[in-house]
């Protein structure tokens, strides 16, 4: 079984990692003092036969702890007998763009993506070309700080970003908000399976009032619908302004089960303990939100936001 290195997204950077090939799917390797394997494109596909990815795993030459994969359409219970935890995401569930505007999104949602019609705010598919580029960094060069933490793509080269967004184009549709003709914000839609999630979904502040993500999303929506796409993801779910941001626009919580195997002693072990999630796992949730608030205030105040 061959180890080869492939490119993984880790906070924002592509980093070179050990991978190998079982079947269908892609394992790749992270972590530092605990090895974990999963999935190179969890969203993407699903693990038909677990068993032959885990003996294949244990008879490859990767040095491996744990192995972690995800079920993204889950029944009302698990199917696997494994060490299983829930995490959430933000999803929709679309039938047509008509349902979605009556019955999904709120007052508030309806009344943002009006004004964005009212500001002149125009959504239009659009070619993955140099003059978009030229946008889209012009976006990311606006502000070091989003949402309260660095923004990963502040201040990027131009041909990381080119290198970056050129990924998985066969499977993805760019949008573009514009305002007297110039780019204010961008989605990068992915496709998968019966499933759509945006890639990066990016607006300028300075034109917050004119609710260009509202309109990203809405246009989204409307192609999803289109194609007969039923599932609509944005991402894990936050405890945050953001979330009642997405509520707004017709998104909701939804908990998949992760499951997790032990693959050596040590593995195992952090399994028991909790270890596998990392230093923050140990910290309780109502610690971790104060924690990001006081992170937020910080960066605020080192960039005089």
């Amino acid at each position: 079984m061959q180890v080869c290195k492939v490119e993984y997204n880790i906070a924002g950077d592509y980093v070179q990692v050990d991978s190998v090939r079982l079947g269908n799917n892609v394992v790749v390797v992270t972590g530092k003092h605990l090895k974990t394997a999963r999935i190179i494109e969890e969203m993407h596909e699903d693990v038909e036969n677990p068993e032959f990815v885990i003996n294949g795993l244990k008879e490859s030459d990767l040095d491996l702890d744990i192995f972690t994969f995800l079920e993204r359409f889950p029944g009302s219970e698990p199917r696997y007998d494994y060490h299983t935890e829930w995490e959430a995401f933000t999803r929709m569930h679309i039938t047509n763009f008509d349902h979605w505007w009556q019955n999904q999104t709120t007052k508030k949602g309806r009344n943002r993506l009006r004004k964005s019609e009212k500001a002149g705010v125009v959504v239009e598919r659009v070619e993955y070309n140099d003059e978009l580029l030229d946008g889209i960094v012009n976006i990311y060069n606006e502000t070091p700080i989003r949402q309260g933490r660095y923004f990963w793509h502040y201040n990027k080269d131009i041909a990381i970003v080119k290198k970056d967004l050129s990924r998985d184009l066969a499977r993805s549709d760019f949008f573009g908000a514009y305002h007297d003709g110039r780019l204010i914000g961008f989605m990068k839609l992915l496709y998968a399976d019966r499933m759509a999630f945006p890639a990066l979904c990016v607006s300028m502040i300075e034109h917050y009032d004119k609710c260009p993500n509202n309109a990203l999303i809405a246009k989204a929506v409307e192609v999803c619908a289109e194609r007969g796409i039923p599932y609509f993801y944005y991402g894990h779910w936050r405890r945050d302004r953001h979330a009642q941001f997405l509520e707004a626009n017709g998104f909701g919580k939804v908990l998949l089960p992760r499951y997790y195997v032990g693959l050596t002693g040590k593995g195992k072990i952090a399994l028991k303990l909790n270890l596998h999630r990392g230093p923050l796992g140990l910290i309780p949730d109502s610690i971790q939100e104060g924690l990001k608030v006081l992170r937020e205030r910080v960066l605020s105040a080192k960039h005089g936001d």
